[in-house]
């Protein structure tokens, strides 16, 4: 059975590297990488859900 801090290890920042295709409906094009920084920040007290409130 999973619990609400399941995902708690994605807190924080992360350096990545994010690619893209250099000519994008070429599939034999070479890539290009884009470093980044990526964050992940517990939002809510509860886990979210699609359910409206009130």
């Amino acid at each position: 059975m999973s619990d609400r801090h399941d995902l708690d290890v994605l807190h924080g920042e992360w350096l990545v590297r994010n690619r893209r295709r250099t000519a994008f409906l070429d599939p034999d094009s070479g890539w290009e990488e884009l470093p980044a920084t990526s964050r992940c920040l517990p939002l809510f007290s509860r886990p979210a859900s699609g359910t409206p409130v009130g």
